[in-house]
């Protein structure tokens, strides 16, 4: 899958990928970064092996002139759990992390200055996500562990997400969850916008 970004109408140099090529540019670039960082651990090398693209699951890369800016791994098909989606399989988000330079502090600062942000990539791989969910069957259908820190961005960016609380088979984690309405208002918004397939 190759999906063009456009931004402001125009069609930058970026690009989504799958399956994920660049697990060792990251592994050089990312931890120096991402110090204190809850994703600081990930070994993108390793979970790019342990999770192979295929059946079962999908990955996916975002880079901005060969520089990787975002990964996501998804898993293909899991029961969810919301009310919304009672007794319907969905698709949901395994690992999904943007480079350190794409960050920002709860005060707005970004973290890491090394290179030039690129905005939206949580947001544009977010959304490869929810299209992915639609073309397969699920209508939107979408579940995920927030990440520390992140749980208040993804509820501001997806009003009417469904918030399952933490879940302590992992680690307190909160889990989210998006029904088809949800999903697609999001496509439908601004988001959709920067995607061309």
């Amino acid at each position: 899958m190759h999906v063009q970004l456009k931004i402001d109408g125009r069609v930058s140099g970026a690009l989504i990928s799958s399956p994920i090529t660049a697990a060792a540019q990251v592994a050089e670039l990312w931890p120096a970064g991402l110090i204190g960082q809850d994703d600081a651990t990930w070994d993108w090398p390793n979970l790019v092996r342990d999770h192979p693209h295929g059946l079962e699951w999908l990955q996916f890369e975002l880079t901005i002139d060969q520089q990787v800016q975002g990964l996501m791994i998804l898993h293909c098909d899991r029961p969810m759990r919301s009310p919304a989606n009672t007794r319907t399989q969905g698709a949901y988000i395994e690992y999904l992390a943007t480079a350190p330079w794409n960050r920002r502090d709860e005060n707005g600062q970004r973290t890491d200055t090394r290179f030039p942000r690129a905005a939206p990539v949580g947001l544009l791989l977010l959304c490869v996500a929810i299209k992915f969910s639609f073309s397969t069957g699920f209508d939107g259908r979408l579940g995920w562990h927030s990440k520390q820190g992140a749980e208040q961005w993804y509820k501001d960016t997806l009003p009417g997400l469904w918030a399952g609380g933490p879940d302590l088979a992992e680690d307190n984690l909160e889990y989210f969850e998006i029904s088809r309405e949800v999903a697609a208002a999001c496509l439908n918004g601004l988001a959709g916008s920067f995607l061309d397939e």
